[in-house]
């Protein structure tokens, strides 16, 4: 009901304001090693910027995520699959507030990049 909107909007409004602070936190940290006030000097170094940068990509992209699915709650399309608009199953939601694609679109989105990236053949199971 309303209730569990209200919940899902507030949990995602805590996951934004955590990334945005981790992300404030990496940028400063980065910003450090560039600057030289944390010098770089070994492969393990050079190993845990790239890593750091990894960690800003995917905070970044998890933020863009809760971003869209604010937004959809705005306009009353959170929780509608944005293939086949299709109700998204409570239970995804649940597991992934951000959801974007039903199960069955997830599923075929899915194999269609290991088919496309990895030539993976599925064949039915009969």
């Amino acid at each position: 009901g309303l209730g569990d909107v209200y919940k899902r909007q507030t949990k995602m409004n805590l996951d934004k304001a955590k990334c945005m602070t981790e992300l404030v936190l990496l940028q400063t940290q980065l910003a450090a090693q560039l600057s030289g006030a944390m010098p770089l000097g070994s492969a393990a170094d050079s190993l845990q910027r790239d890593q750091l940068y990894s960690f800003k990509e995917n905070l970044a992209r998890q933020l863009r995520r809760v971003e869209r699915a604010l937004e959809k709650g705005h306009k009353g399309t959170y929780g509608f699959c944005e293939r086949c608009q299709q109700t998204i199953h409570w239970e995804r939601l649940q597991a992934n507030l951000c959801a974007e694609l039903c199960i069955d679109c997830q599923h075929r989105s899915e194999r269609t990049f290991l088919r496309t990236t990895y030539h993976v053949t599925y064949y039915p199971i009969t």
